[in-house]
């Protein structure tokens, strides 16, 4: 493995400054294109594992510490090219916040950008995706922490939060919100968190986030999974290559998955970060034999 052990003398260089760090994340993602594509190959794993460590550490994590998938994926994305960023995994969505106050019901709209979308889990049962998606666009009452002082009245009040997607982009990363707070009896208390191993399941072939009218279609090409707790866990990933589905597990050799829907999107307490690809964009009017929100 000449070219991973060039790569990983390149990466292992001191500077951690902004440009090098990309300068690395560059040389990482060319390495992997062109040395994945095809057949499944072996990595030399103690040289891997090298290589990643120093990825950490660059991009502001701490070695041997319990790292977040979900945190880390934000920062590479914080540290990659911007338009290839851009290109693949930014879509957009409106935020209307709208004032409690009787006197008032002022609405401010905001729109940001969208890398990943975060999804709560409507109950502690089996739930599928799309119920996932259908919370995430009804309108909330925001907790106490998180009220805001109203732009046009200047009281902090209550606070309604409406959210939806305006614009989906090319490769969709769907976080499940499986590590949330139990309680926080003040303000300066540590917060309590903890796992929920809510079953879910989802399309690989077909997940609609479109309307009703509209047909927006994605099919998913990989799965990170967490098994563990809030403190530690070890995490795995499925991903589709050609039209086979594998099970990646460190330095294991990689595993084919028989019935990739029944063992990967069934009732799946693992599953945390789904990764979805669209389709080449067409508006349809009909949605039969697909996934719909």
């Amino acid at each position: 493995m000449p070219a991973l052990h060039a790569l990983s003398r390149s990466l292992s260089m001191e500077s951690t400054s902004a440009p090098d760090v990309r300068k690395k994340m560059a040389l990482f993602v060319k390495y992997i294109r062109n040395e994945l594509k095809g057949s499944i190959r072996f990595f030399n794993y103690p040289v891997y594992s090298h290589l990643i460590t120093t990825l950490n550490i660059g991009l502001g994590f701490v070695q041997g510490v319990q790292m977040d998938a979900h945190d880390f994926l934000i920062t590479l994305f914080d540290h990659l090219s911007r338009a290839f960023v851009d290109e693949l995994f930014v879509g957009s969505m409106r935020c209307i916040l709208r004032c409690t106050n009787p006197n008032c019901n002022f609405e401010s709209i905001k729109e940001e950008s969208l890398t990943a979308l975060t999804l709560r889990f409507p109950s502690a049962s089996n739930c599928h995706v799309c119920d996932c998606l259908k919370m995430f666009n009804e309108e909330e009452s925001l907790d106490v922490t998180e009220f805001a002082q109203c732009s046009r009245c200047g009281f902090n009040t209550a606070t309604e939060r409406k959210l939806s997607v305006t614009s989906w982009s090319k490769v969709l990363v769907i976080h499940l919100s499986r590590f949330c707070r139990l309680q926080q009896v003040q303000t300066d208390a540590q917060i309590e968190h903890t796992r929920l191993d809510t079953p879910i399941s989802f399309p690989l072939i077909g997940l609609n986030v479109g309307s009703e009218t509209d047909t927006i279609l994605y099919d998913c090409v990989a799965v990170c999974n967490h098994f563990g707790s809030c403190t530690g866990g070890h995490y795995t990933a499925h991903a589709l290559r050609g039209s086979k589905w594998f099970c990646f597990d460190d330095a294991k050799k990689p595993e084919e998955i028989k019935s990739p829907q029944v063992n990967i999107g069934e009732n799946n307490s693992a599953a945390y970060m789904l990764f979805y690809e669209r389709r080449p964009f067409l508006t349809v009017h009909s949605a039969s034999g697909v996934a719909s929100i």
